[in-house]
């Protein structure tokens, strides 16, 4: 079976379950959601509750956790600001949490430990007494999604992306109006690449020395047919001709000939196609 080649790290492991109309993927495992991860700690399964005070303004940590969510500050505060950032919502009016003062736009950041590759599927809604809503995602600081949410709508938002080599995904709910009466509801579920099911994610096996991946492709070599260099799913004359066509280089036209990434088609790869001959796994 071929895998996307895609490098991804994690380390928090979420069993598979429906989203958004069906199961997590073959091929993929989730390991991070935001509703089902969410916590009274700062940090923990690599997730921060933050806020700022409109585009471009410092981001915060909220400082407070009540039994209501995370707060910017100690007391109720309404009239255009944004304080409270629970399991699912943005800013569902209550007591005991609220504004310091003026606008705060609540920010959920998930940090992965280093570069990866994600899959990540939001879903979101407001209810018809919303002053208004705009939804942000953001990927490494950079947009990748928006969408406004004005009165009456009770529009629910499904979206999914991929991308590779990201470490932060933010969430950032901000108000267009007064938000005393706002309720939204956003989860966002993060998945990752596990090619061969065994819920670690490929990246982290291969960084651990637990996978071998000869070729740094990012795919562990069990999960790939290495002497396969056209990509065929059979090793076969197609692929001796292609190791044979770049003989002495670094693999040219055909990458994979140099199946053990060491920078040079040679008989150490010769052998590793020609003891691969046919149908791959």
């Amino acid at each position: 079976m071929k895998f996307a080649k895609l490098t991804a790290v994690g380390a928090v492991l979420v069993a598979a379950r429906s989203f958004a109309g069906g199961e997590v993927p073959a091929g993929w495992m989730e390991i991070a959601d935001s509703a089902a991860q969410f916590t009274s700690s700062q940090g923990a399964f690599g997730w921060n509750y933050l806020f700022d005070r409109g585009q471009g303004t410092p981001v915060q940590e909220m400082a407070f956790f009540t039994a209501s969510g995370w707060c910017a500050g100690k007391a109720f505060g309404s009239g255009g600001s944004y304080c409270l950032l629970h399991g699912l919502g943005g800013h569902p009016s209550g007591t005991n949490c609220g504004a310091i003062s003026g606008l705060e736009r609540p920010i959920r950041r998930w940090t992965a430990p280093a570069p990866m590759a994600v899959r990540l599927l939001l879903n979101s809604s407001a209810n018809p007494f919303t002053s208004g809503i705009r939804m942000e995602v953001r990927v490494d600081g950079q947009l990748a999604f928006s969408r406004t949410l004005v009165p009456p709508s009770t529009e629910n938002l499904d979206w999914t992306a991929d991308f590779t080599a990201s470490q932060t995904v933010e969430i950032i709910v901000d108000p267009l109006g007064n938000c005393g009466a706002d309720g939204f509801s956003t989860g966002l579920r993060i998945l990752t690449i596990d090619c061969n099911a065994n819920n670690v994610p490929d990246s982290l096996e291969i960084a651990s020395g637990t996978a071998d991946d000869l070729n740094a492709d990012g795919v562990p070599d069990s999960c790939q047919c290495p002497g396969d260099v056209v990509e065929n799913d059979f090793v076969d004359g197609a692929d001796l001709a292609a190791v044979l066509t770049v003989w002495a280089t670094d693999g040219g036209i055909y990458p994979r000939a140099d199946t053990n990434g060491d920078g040079v088609v040679d008989g150490t790869d010769l052998a590793t196609v020609l003891g691969s001959w046919g149908g791959c796994p």
